[in-house]
């Protein structure tokens, strides 16, 4: 299955997450049914484009935390009857961005949103500053130019700049 594993330099992006949390993105789990499978180390947490009943509960019977991607009010209530109440808005900016977010999150004041899908460093500080977020994904710090050049000096720095930018 898809799996990108993200290893980020800094704390508090995830609050009670210290630094040092690794994510993997997932569609499906490996083959024995674990989040660990194949992965060494095994993710501390995962990630997915949406949400999926059989990653949240292998998750959960793994002690693993599971960032669902939801776009509707139906995936926040599928979420939150799987134990779920972090959760990645994806993709922000196309579902209306910082708008839409306050407004979908408005009938969950117990749910914390991770926005994803056009977020930049001109419109993170916004997310940022909306209480029920506690992070924001991007990929402009690990552009594939930057990745295919080589140029591991700039990306660390964006990084760095990211998770700086991240601290509240």
């Amino acid at each position: 299955p898809p799996f990108m594993v993200v290893q980020f330099l800094g704390n508090p992006i995830f609050g009670s997450i210290n630094s040092g949390f690794t994510s993997g993105f997932v569609s499906k789990f490996g083959a024995t049914g674990t989040p660990s499978a194949g992965f060494s180390p095994p993710p501390s947490g995962l990630v997915s484009a949406g949400f999926s009943r059989e990653i949240a509960h292998e998750a959960t019977n793994n002690n693993v935390p599971y960032f669902p991607g939801i776009a509707t009010p139906t995936e926040i209530i599928q979420a939150l009857d799987a134990g779920i109440n972090s959760v990645k808005f994806f993709p922000a900016e196309t579902l209306g961005g910082l708008a839409a977010l306050k407004a979908i999150s408005a009938p969950f004041p117990g749910v914390s949103f991770m926005p994803t899908g056009g977020i930049t460093p001109a419109n993170a500080p916004r997310y940022l500053e909306f209480t029920p977020v506690l992070a924001v994904g991007g990929s402009w710090m690990v552009a594939k130019e930057l990745i295919d050049s080589g140029n591991f000096s700039t990306i660390s720095n964006l990084i760095r700049e990211a998770v700086r930018m991240c601290e509240r």
